[in-house]
């Protein structure tokens, strides 16, 4: 019986790669090809061109990053190392650093239910909440105030950045009210 190489199989997480800057859906289209499972989340960005026409232009809700799931084994970290546009992966010096499926998981539901987001940088710690009601229940997240308006923030804190909902109190319950 002939055994792999390799004396562990790694196990594929998320994880997040910086891009050259307006690279994002290179990095994606290239990586997909490449045969890895990517998400590149993706927002609408309306402008106006003129008194009576508009354009519309799919963005990076968070610029200069995009996402792909890999065991981060030696031959897919240099795969992904030598694809154009890529700048590194986000970690530490000991490696790259995953990302829990229920972050992506949070970001691709928003998404999915047309809530309305924006991306934001990293956020000042808060109340931690969870959604109690709406397409979001169950997910984790902050409040900030802003604007005499509560915002509920899910966090992807490994690459600093933060997707901000607008959501009513009413639909948020405090963790710590859930422990007790």
């Amino acid at each position: 019986m002939v055994f792999p190489a390799t004396s562990t199989i790694l196990a594929p997480h998320w994880y997040a790669l910086h891009t050259r800057s307006r690279d994002e859906k290179v990095v994606d289209r290239l990586l997909r090809h490449s045969g890895f499972r990517t998400f590149l989340p993706l927002i609408v960005k309306r402008s106006r061109l003129s008194l009576r026409r508009m354009r519309e232009a799919e963005l990076p809700l968070f610029p200069g990053y995009t996402f792909a799931q890999f065991a981060p084994s030696r031959e897919n970290l240099r795969v992904i190392h030598a694809s154009a546009g890529v700048a590194g992966i986000v970690g530490s010096n000991s490696g790259p650093a995953f990302i829990l499926d229920a972050e992506i998981e949070a970001i691709k539901r928003v998404l999915a239910n047309h809530i309305a987001c924006f991306p934001g940088d990293e956020l000042s710690v808060g109340q931690r909440v969870i959604v109690t009601s709406g397409p979001l229940r169950g997910v984790c997240g902050e409040i900030v105030g802003r604007k005499s308006q509560e915002v509920f923030v899910v966090k992807v804190r490994l690459i600093r950045r933060c997707l901000q909902v607008d959501l009513s109190p009413d639909d948020l319950q405090s963790v710590a009210s859930l422990a007790a």
